[in-house]
């Protein structure tokens, strides 16, 4: 009894969650709440076309990294994050950081392979996904 209860649970709840992802009128502000809970994995596979230069998909991974918000990220934890995804990202490229820093979204923090996140980060990356829904 309890066990059918469970299942009959989960499958309300994924349900739920399926129903919100892919309804057409989902508010575009909360795709980027929905995947500070999200796979990154699954966020960057989804709008990977819209993330049209390297830095932008850098500062995507490394705005993950830092739980969603602005904040220190480490260089290294952006390379090995993102060479768990290169089936559908580009080689990474060490430019990457410094070109997202000459575009204002990020800087150096002063320690080496350390960048502080810009509070811009999270406007950034919906303005690029709000690309897509633009068409």
């Amino acid at each position: 009894m309890d066990l059918e209860k469970t299942v009959a649970d989960h499958d309300r709840r994924i349900k739920k969650i399926e129903g919100f992802l892919f309804s057409e009128t989902t508010p575009k502000h909360k795709i980027l709440q929905s995947s500070k809970v999200g796979s990154l994995r699954a966020f960057l596979y989804q709008h990977n076309r819209n993330l049209t230069s390297g830095e932008l998909r850098w500062i995507v991974v490394a705005w993950h990294l830092a739980g969603g918000k602005s904040g220190i990220v480490q260089i290294r934890d952006v390379e090995k994050e993102w060479s768990n995804m290169t089936r559908f990202l580009k080689k990474y490229n060490p430019v990457y950081p410094s070109r997202a820093g000459d575009k204002g979204w990020c800087h150096e923090s002063g320690k080496k392979g350390q960048y502080i996140l810009d509070e811009s980060v999270e406007q950034v990356i919906q303005q690029a996904i709000d690309k897509k829904y633009a068409k």
